[in-house]
């Protein structure tokens, strides 16, 4: 009975106990939809790789950091703007024959892959579910705790222009916030802006709604 019992409902059986030791604010956290309603006024058009976007800051200043990053510091502000084009990145690390295979990853790095992963929480776990739905769902959640931005507050979720993607932490509650854009060829562009203690300015949502309204992608 109980070589049965492990073979029907083992997996679930762990996924479910294991629920009882983590942290149920990250793994039941689901993205609420983000409000682009109000932006601030474009100021400053930033290019980096394939796309461009509006900051609403002065003075900003490019570092290149690595293949498909750069990271800009505006001046007038002291806000910090680091971008990271994950293909290209990708592509850098896939040079040699050992190297990343691009097309294996991108079915585990595209909009539908992190969509599952943060809208899976502890309720969608059953006892009687089928054994290979129990894996899936341990391993989404296993992926959401590991990929949680820690002590960022909030996930949101955002849909503009063809574009659709993820915001992790408020600049009301953080000192920065995390941008993940997907556009039509499913790459992760990934946006991270940072207010440091000493800045005089105080950025908000606004600022950074400025910057997914105008992020562009070109194919």
């Amino acid at each position: 009975m109980l070589i049965l019992y492990g073979w029907f409902f083992g997996v679930q059986t762990v996924c479910l106990i294991g629920l009882r030791f983590v942290d149920r604010t990250v793994v039941d956290a689901v993205p609420q939809p983000l409000d682009l309603n109000s932006v601030s006024p474009p100021v400053t058009l930033l290019k980096a790789s394939n796309c461009s976007f509006y900051v609403p800051w002065t003075n900003c200043v490019g570092t290149d950091l690595s293949a498909g990053a750069i990271s800009w510091t505006c001046e007038g502000s002291g806000i910090y703007i680091t971008y990271v084009n994950d293909r290209e990145f990708l592509e850098s690390l896939a040079d040699n024959e050992d190297g990343i295979k691009l097309d294996e990853l991108r079915s585990v790095m595209g909009f539908a892959f992190r969509s599952n992963v943060l809208f899976t929480t502890s309720a969608d776990v059953s006892l009687f579910d089928p054994r290979d739905d129990a894996k899936m769902k341990s391993y989404m959640l296993l992926c959401k705790m590991l990929a949680s931005s820690g002590p960022l507050s909030g996930v949101y979720s955002l849909e503009c222009q063809g574009l659709k993607g993820f915001q992790e932490g408020a600049l009301s509650e953080n000192s920065m916030v995390s941008l993940s854009v997907f556009a039509q060829e499913d790459w992760e562009h990934t946006l991270i802006v940072a207010v440091p203690s000493e800045s005089e300015i105080a950025p908000s949502q606004q600022d950074i709604n400025t910057i997914i309204t105008t992020f562009s992608v070109e194919p």
